[in-house]
């Protein structure tokens, strides 16, 4: 998947995406070419490609899945969270072929689908 990161929008916290060609939906988790965030807009361009503003920093409420893997985990503040296979639409504990994307600032129960305060994070957190 080809997708070029075009600009800093405004606050530095928003970055824009342009000639995405994958799937996307607005308020959900996103990681592209190593950066990872949550798309905020959608600006449908030609030839099936989308330009996307995507939120890369600061704190925000999200949905999470309190799995790692295939196992029931619950999420506690301070949990590293990931972008993985489990869910387009949320994000879990689970590490393996996922990319890091948040710090929770809030816990969620063993296996508890919900909403819960974050930290997005670059790659280091």
């Amino acid at each position: 998947m080809t997708a070029i990161i075009t600009e800093i929008i405004g606050r530095e916290d928003i970055v824009r995406i342009r000639d995405y060609e994958g799937d996307a939906e607005v308020n959900c988790p996103i990681a592209i070419n190593g950066l990872s965030g949550y798309v905020e807009q959608i600006e449908e361009t030609t030839g099936g490609k989308k330009t996307l503003l995507v939120k890369v920093s600061g704190n925000l409420f999200v949905t999470a899945i309190a799995v790692n893997g295939e196992v029931n985990s619950a999420i506690l503040a301070g949990d590293k969270l990931y972008v993985s296979d489990i869910s387009a639409t949320a994000i879990t504990k689970t590490s393996e072929d996922g990319t890091f994307i948040a710090r929770a600032l809030e816990g969620l129960a063993s296996g508890a689908t919900g909403t819960i305060l974050v930290r997005l994070c670059d790659v280091q957190g």
